[in-house]
């Protein structure tokens, strides 16, 4: 078991992966490429495209971590394999459950596959310390977010690729609309519906937007904002885990392809097999590990609260959080210059004397002295030395992490059909007594 690989895991997959090749779509057939997590995975020729398109490439110099390998050397993985490895997994569940309801087709397949791929690339540099540099600078409510920005940037590559290869990106208008719906159904529905949603709609699972038809519980593979369990969060915990070496892998006890071939869809909820309730419970639980170990442990909301003041400064000359507006082509581009190493090097190397606090900060950062210094979590501030403070919010205590908060709301099926919340563990398993061959 010393290279095992999820594709050893399911044997079967490449069968069903061979059986979706459709002659009617070029971008329907199927190509592999390696990954670090899942060996030699499977996409669409379609999606490949997406993947070589600049937007999409620019990811290689995101790090899916923000500034965790300034502390986590090994943890340099960036937001352009985490990306393509949603997009297998989505792709796998959705073929899974097209195998459970022949209502799924080819094309509902795909576009689950594109969300899964594209759910991040409207990311900035450091990640979520630009959404919070956004946030300082009271940036546009609608794209201070990254959900929103990646439906905006998924819009512009899917109608650029459909001129430049029709043959193997033949999406629709209304394809591109249920995409973005499918990379977060909240946002959408609150930026870019067009029936206007109030805030209460827009997080209620039940109120649908005005789309092309679907199979309702699809929009929950990539981004599940009903129990917070998606292919994305699988994605990262086993991958962030992995560079971070952390024991949760393929060599444990993590049979996910196992659990992803058992989900099922009832009242247009996405559920999983009650049998898999323990892989979640552990996944959920070390979730929260990585949080207050690594991803908001003290050194790295110090690096973040200097990163975030950095860039602060360098806006306050640069301008460059217009670009998020993305409201046209040459704002597009110039937002997808924006990298981890492009602010970090055009900082260090400008000579205007503006920059010298950021240049400081910078410094600090890399060679890991003077860093801000680490009061605690919930430290009182006083008048006298706010101006001396930084405040970096921490939400893992408000958000759905807690294991205990968490747990109860992931919705399971015991051969495809629903388990009330609140069920008691069964006293005794049931057995169909199988008839013997005639």
């Amino acid at each position: 078991m010393e290279n095992t690989t999820l594709s050893d895991l399911a044997p079967e997959l490449p069968s069903i992966f061979n059986a979706m090749e459709s002659k009617q779509c070029p971008g329907l057939n199927t190509y592999y490429q390696s990954d670090v997590i899942y060996g030699k995975v499977e996409i669409s020729f379609c999606t490949k495209l997406f993947i070589e398109h600049p937007i999409f490439t620019r990811m290689r110099n995101i790090k899916q971590l923000g500034a965790l390998p300034y502390i986590f050397k090994h943890a340099s993985h960036s937001r352009y394999e985490h990306s393509i490895g949603v997009a297998y997994l989505s792709r796998c569940m959705a073929l899974y459950l097209r195998q459970r309801y022949p209502e799924i087709t080819e094309r509902m397949v795909l576009m689950v596959e594109l969300a899964g791929l594209c759910h991040d690339i409207g990311h900035g540099p450091f990640s979520h310390a630009f959404d919070g540099l956004l946030k300082k600078v009271n940036h546009d409510e609608k794209t201070s977010h990254h959900e929103a920005r990646s439906q905006l940037l998924f819009k512009y590559m899917a109608e650029e690729l459909r001129i430049r290869e029709p043959s193997y990106v033949d999406l629709t208008p209304q394809e591109i609309k249920l995409v973005m719906y499918f990379i977060d159904p909240a946002s959408y529905k609150k930026h870019f519906d067009d029936v206007k949603h109030d805030n209460s709609a827009c997080q209620d699972p039940t109120v649908y937007p005005n789309l092309m038809p679907f199979y309702k519980g699809l929009e929950q593979i990539v981004n599940n904002y009903i129990h917070k369990f998606d292919t994305d969060k699988i994605d990262y915990l086993l991958r962030d885990s992995f560079y971070l070496r952390l024991d949760i892998s393929l060599h444990g006890d993590f049979n996910i392809m196992g659990m992803i071939r058992d989900v099922a869809i009832d009242d247009n909820v996405l559920m999983y097999n009650i049998r898999d309730s323990s892989i979640i419970y552990t996944m959920i639980c070390r979730r929260l590990v990585l949080y207050q170990e690594s991803y908001t442990c003290p050194k790295s909301m110090s690096i973040n609260a200097m990163l975030t003041d950095a860039l602060e400064m360098a806006d306050s000359v640069w301008k460059f959080t217009s670009y998020s507006n993305l409201e046209d082509a040459k704002c597009i581009d110039n937002f997808c210059k924006l990298t981890d190493d492009f602010i970090i090097i055009s900082i260090l190397n400008t000579p205007d004397s503006r920059f010298s606090t950021a240049k400081d900060l910078i410094n600090r950062i890399l060679s890991q002295k003077n860093l801000y210094e680490y009061d605690g979590d919930y430290a009182e501030i006083n008048d006298e030395n706010k101006a001396m403070k930084t405040v970096i919010p921490r939400r893992i205590y408000g958000d759905a992490s807690i294991p205990t908060a968490s747990i109860p709301s992931v919705i399971y099926h015991q051969n495809g059909n629903r388990i009330s919340q609140g069920n008691k563990p069964a006293s005794y398993s049931v057995f169909n007594k199988r008839l013997p061959l005639m």
